[in-house]
C-alpha cells in the first residue's frame, strides 16, 4: 500500500518509469507499456484477491448479451 517500489527484478516483472508516468498523466499506452501495466494491475489485485478468479469478462458479457 505504499506505491511503486524498486524490487529485484526475478522478485516480479518489472514497470518502467515512463508507463508509470504516462498512467499518471491519463496518456494513451502503446502496446508495450499496455502490457506492463497489465502486468502491474494483474499483480496488484492478486494481492487483494488472492485465488479467486475476477469476473469482469463474464459480467461484461452477460450485459452486452442483455442489452441487444
Amino acid at each position: 500500500e505504499q506505491g511503486p517500489v524498486a524490487t529485484a527484478a526475478s522478485e516480479t516483472a518489472s514497470v518502467k518509469g515512463s508507463t508509470l508516468l504516462a498512467l499518471h498523466r491519463n496518456e494513451p499506452l502503446g502496446p508495450q507499456a499496455l502490457r506492463e501495466a497489465r502486468q502491474m494491475m494483474r499483480h496488484i489485485l492478486s494481492a487483494y484477491l488472492g485465488e479467486k478468479p475476477l469476473k469482469s469478462r463474464e459480467l461484461f458479457r452477460s450485459a452486452r448479451d442483455t442489452a441487444g
